[in-house]
């Protein structure tokens, strides 16, 4: 239930009486855990993806268990566990190559290392991967893998860094160890990732090591233990050639069980076993803290990771209090050069601490990082989560967990982050890079060597491509020579063989005549690319004078003219002088070395010059850039001075003029002042003067009125040019909270398309300031106003690559409703028949979810489409009405419809309504509402059918119980996308229906369209008074006449009439027969 890891989640307490000393506890760590999620999560997601986009060559394979135990819904997290992989990594044929095999009784590859060739197609694969069930036979799919390991080797040519990830659901039926171990031998790195009922012992058994076997109790928990696993894999390319300084100060006080202290001391051996260590590499030392200070071994102690690792192990617990503050003091001085520090070097400190100082630490601390000391503080247990920010200056680099099982969770993320893998320049990513390389006789084979050595290890520094790096290589003495052009060559492995393969010339130094001869090499022809803006370089590497000295200049000059920049290489007899020629008197493009011995080292030095000179052009050549800037009494004069001269040297990143970069500012405090629209300068230059011209007035700081009166600057009038479509950028320096609101204005702002930049000094409000930004890219924060150079590049390489939020005005919604209507029909039954709620609420629920009020981010209401569809049973169409605008008409037609057969809710409605968003919508937000009567298929089964019609594009699906449902909680079951309103059941007779499901869409369209995760709305507010009666309608039409009525029973007899007039007399009748008298008669 917990999320992962959940021994940083879940409490359990003796008795109820335990509740109330645990709430200080569970603030603090919903607290932490709000600001990490909100704030650093994404700048730590992002620094993993760019260390990862270093990682230049890997064969990963995935192993995933599709055994009959593993629900479908969690064989697609397992799905998007594996796309989330390939989104973090270069995927190409001579990069990152990501293969999928599945096993349950038998194994079988899904597609090898060489099927697909880029990301967009491997997720396409991925997605389609099927499940078919059966056993789990973990050791034979362990065997299958060996061979796929020993076809990537031979398909690359070469060996490259190889890992498996195995992900499965149980114990294995037959034996893992011996199948893993015989990979491991073949130098395959295997990471074991169990869920539910995995075999812990079994695990470690795949893996080898307790650090690359991850246990999870279900499949959600997947996602949190990504970053570990990936990090893991790209530490190693992150962290190689970044030598520095690294200490630990370890808290060693008597709170500490001596379990834990053990656990500390496991973490620091794991983040030093992932380092590069060694006398030019990384150099480590331990000091121990609590009421005073013990050194355990300074940096230049120990240049092996094992004499480091037996001396951790020796260390002994101290005992006592927690006087942090003295011990950030104390350890200053071993980053000095007389402890063996390297002071030119990147210097790192690691604070692990489980309580509260008893001492003050933000001034130590801060003298610390004023040293140019980078400090990552972890706290554990007790920690103060404020002192840890204190102790770092940045949210980015601490660390907080409940206890010190947290530490194993942190080793591959902190020795990431260590590497800082977001620093300013790592490799260089797109170049035309051409070696002119002395070969004359003076330099002897093993010299010309040393001189292949270093071009193969700046060839390593870069990302080598067709559309990245390119090499060329020229060798020269009396002649020169091309020996491969820019173009020949778009892969590492082809450049190193044919530079390895190289052959000295001998001969004289004719360095003049081979400087004139490249030029012409740069060209489109032989493989440049500077009509493309991608720098130019030529590398010169020569060791004596060149014979035709007084023919160097020229040529120099003719090569930077074509934009081609001169790095000049000497080593042992070459002249300064002529090195400095070539170079344009340019010295940071000027490098010596004594001896070749030297020059194989050389391209540490070179490579960071080179990467920085290699860096991208801002992809915003013309911008809009407005400053909004503090100047609160809250500043101090001299922090005041310091943040003019930042926002100079941010303007001096861009070109200024008004073609390209237009710059305006505007200061605030409580009121707002204005100083200059973006029309008015246009020299970088004036703009400057300027800003170190501005004088402070003091005040408050109300930076949502600032926000409000900022808008008119972005106006055509005072040199906007938003309706050009030219980026439109703001940039807001504060040192503290407002005083006012801020989230409508920066709404606002950033619905007219203006993309939100914002700097934190000192001790801000983050969640306040990632209000004004919207997104935590955007968002910078510094302890004080001495730091605000170290984040100068950052804040530009932001603004550059930067890019506007989609178009909130563009924001669409379809919204399309299905009927399930289970009940028994009878012919001449329309849909509604039978359900009177239904009947009385359909027509205000459309009239409700025909336009959604004003979002996050726009300033109008959003007019939305509805569509309607009946669905037979078997998936048939029996109704279907397209999206448009609500009409009447339309819903009378529905509700009219004549349904004659049952409808169901199964699966084959929902893949129904995928098609019919599919065919026919191309919203943002897409929402499906269905009027139910109860589920008519198996749970499992629609919850599956849900998840795919997730992953179509479908925003939400909200499910409305019709009369009569007995379990809303089931109907429940498969709703996605609605929110934090999840669990308020949706049924047809409850109050306002129509407001509340429209309440659930203006959700889903604020994350869709602002990129709002969450909006919290307000009680359905009292219903209004009767109004006063409408006027009397017109008369209606007249009416059709009605059918005729039964026939009537016959009524009782009535009175006798009156006696009628004679009738006529009548015919006479015939004669009868005559008769005899009888005797007696006739007497």
């Amino acid at each position: 239930m917990a999320t992962h890891p959940p021994n940083e989640h879940v409490f359990i307490v003796n008795s109820f009486a335990e509740l109330t000393p645990l709430k200080l506890k569970l603030q603090k760590v919903l607290c932490y855990n709000i600001l990490r999620q909100a704030v650093t999560a994404v700048g730590r997601s992002s620094a993993i993806k760019e260390g990862c986009v270093q990682t230049d060559e890997a064969d990963i394979f995935f192993l995933i268990d599709h055994s009959g135990s593993i629900f479908p819904l969690d064989f697609q997290d397992m799905k998007k566990f594996i796309i989330e992989f390939i989104q973090t990594f270069r995927i190409g044929p001579q990069y990152v190559r990501i293969g999928v095999a599945k096993y349950a009784d038998f194994p079988n590859l899904e597609f090898g290392l060489e099927t697909y060739t880029d990301a967009q197609s491997l997720e396409t694969a991925v997605l389609d991967i099927k499940q078919l069930g059966g056993g789990t036979e973990t050791g034979r799919a362990l065997t299958f893998m060996g061979t796929q390991f020993d076809k990537a080797k031979d398909s690359r040519g070469h060996k490259v860094p190889a890992y498996l990830v195995v992900i499965t659901d149980g114990k294995s039926a037959d034996q893992v160890k011996g199948p893993a171990e015989l990979l491991r031998a073949r130098g395959v790195t295997i990471y074991a990732i169990g869920v539910k009922d995995a075999d812990t012992e079994e695990l470690q058994e795949i893996s080898g090591d307790p650090r690359r076997m991850f246990f999870v109790n279900n499949f959600d928990a997947l996602n949190p233990i990504k970053d570990n696993v990936i990090t893991d894999i790209c530490s190693a390319d992150v962290c190689k050639d970044l030598p520095g300084d690294l200490i630990f100060l370890i808290d060693s006080s008597g709170s500490i069980y001596p379990e834990d202290y053990e656990k500390m001391k496991d973490f620091m051996k794991s983040v030093i076993s992932r380092s590069f260590i060694g006398k030019n590499e990384v150099h480590v030392g331990v000091l121990q803290f609590s009421s005073s200070q013990q050194l355990e071994f300074n940096l230049r102690r120990y240049f092996s990771k094992e004499e480091m690792l037996l001396a951790i192990d020796g260390m002994q617990q101290l005992g006592g209090g927690t006087l942090t503050g003295d011990a950030l003091t104390a350890v200053a001085q071993y980053f000095e050069s007389a402890f063996g520090g390297r002071p030119q070097l990147q210097q790192r400190l690691v604070v692990v601490t489980d309580g509260q100082a008893q001492d003050e630490v933000r001034g130590p601390a801060q003298a610390l990082r004023e040293k140019g000391v980078k400090i990552y503080a972890i706290g554990v247990v007790d920690a103060n989560t404020t002192q840890l920010l204190e102790i770092s200056g940045s949210h980015d680099r601490m660390y907080s967990g409940r206890d010190f099982d947290a530490l194993k969770d942190l080793e591959s993320q902190v020795a990431l982050q260590l590497c800082d893998p977001e620093r300013d320049c790592k490799k260089t990513e797109r170049a035309d890079i051409i070696f002119l390389v002395d070969g004359s006789t003076s330099i002897s084979l093993e010299n010309f060597r040393s001189m292949q050595k270093f071009m193969l290890s700046i060839v390593n520094q870069t990302t080598v491509g067709q559309n990245l790096t390119r090499f060329g290589v020229l060798l020269y003495s009396n002649d020169p020579k091309m020996m491969f052009k820019l173009d020949q060559y778009n892969t590492r492995q082809e450049v190193f063989k044919a530079v390895s393969d190289l052959q000295p010339p001998s001969g004289d130094t004719y360095t003049g005549k081979a400087l004139k001869f490249c030029l012409q090499f740069f060209s489109a022809e032989n493989g440049g690319r500077a009509q493309l803006q991608v720098p130019q370089i030529l590398m010169v590497i020569t060791d004596g004078d060149a014979t035709d000295r007084n023919n160097l200049l020229e040529p120099s000059e003719a090569l930077r003219g074509k934009g081609v920049s001169v790095f000049s290489i000497g080593v042992k007899g070459a002249n300064r002088t002529q090195l400095e020629i070539m170079a344009g008197q340019d010295k940071s493009k000027v490098f010596f070395v004594d001896n070749f011995a030297a020059l194989e080292r050389l391209y540490k030095n070179i490579t960071q010059e080179l990467c920085n000179f290699t860096k991208p052009v801002c992809e915003k050549q013309q911008a809009d850039l407005v400053f909004l800037v503090d100047q609160s009494g809250s500043i101090q004069t001299g922090d005041y001075a310091l943040m003019k001269n930042f926002t100079t040297e941010l303007v001096k990143s861009f070109r200024v003029s008004q073609e390209m970069v237009r710059v305006g500012l505007a200061q605030f405090s409580s009121q707002f002042q204005h100083e200059f629209y973006l029309n008015q300068f246009s020299t970088e230059a004036e703009v400057s003067d300027h800003i170190l011209g501005m004088t402070q007035t003091g005040g408050g700081t109300n930076i949502g009125l600032a926000l409000k009166e900022i808008r008119a600057y972005f106006e055509s009038l005072r040199g906007s040019r938003r309706s050009e479509g030219i980026s439109q950028n703001l940039v807001l320096i504060t040192d503290g909270e407002s005083q006012d609101d801020v989230e409508v204005p920066a709404d606002e702002l950033r619905a007219l398309g203006i993309e939100m930049f914002a700097i934190g000094i000192g001790d801000v409000h983050d969640l306040e300031l990632l209000q004004i930004t919207g997104t935590p890219q955007r968002l910078f924060t510094v302890q004080n106003f001495g730091s605000l150079e170290n984040i100068k590049q950052k804040v530009v390489d932001t603004i550059c690559k930067s890019k506007p939020s989609g178009d909130p005005s563009a924001c669409t919604i379809d919204i399309a409703m299905g009927f399930d209507i289970s009940a028994r029909r009878v012919p001449g039954q329309t849909l509604v028949s039978g359900h009177n709620k239904l009947q009385a609420f359909l027509p205000e629920i459309a009239r409700y979810l025909s336009t959604v009020p004003r979002l996050c981010c726009t300033n109008t209401p959003v007019q939305s489409n509805l569509a309607y569809r009946v669905v037979s049973v078997d998936g048939r169409v029996l109704y279907d009405f397209n999206f448009e605008a609500h009409d009447e008409d339309v819903l009378r037609k529905v509700m009219s419809s004549s349904l004659s057969e049952s409808t169901s809710f199964n699966s084959a409605m929902l893949r129904s309504f995928q098609e019919k968003f599919r065919a026919q919508s191309g919203a943002g937000v897409k929402v499906l509402v269905i009027f139910s009567d109860g589920l008519d298929e198996d749970i499992m089964k629609l919850e599956q059918e849900s998840d795919l019609l997730r992953q179509s594009g479908v925003s939400a699906l909200l499910v409305v119980a019709l009369e009569g449902v007995r379990d809303t909680a089931q109907l429940q079951m498969v709703e996605f996308g609605r929110g934090f309103g999840y669990k308020l059941p949706l049924t047809i007779g409850m109050p306002s229906i129509g407001s509340t499901i429209l309440k659930q869409i203006d959700t889903v369209a604020d994350r869709k369209c602002c990129n709002v995760m969450c909006k919290c709305s307000g009680h359905e507010g009292l219903r209004g008074s009767r109004g006063p009666p409408g006027p009397k309608g017109g008369s209606g039409q007249k009416g059709y006449p009605g059918f005729p009525g039964e026939e009537g029973v016959a009524g009782d007899r009535g009175f006798p009439g009156p006696s009628g007039p004679p009738g006529l007399q009548g015919c006479s009748g015939p004669r009868g027969q005559k008769v005899l008298q009888s005797f007696e008669q006739q007497k």
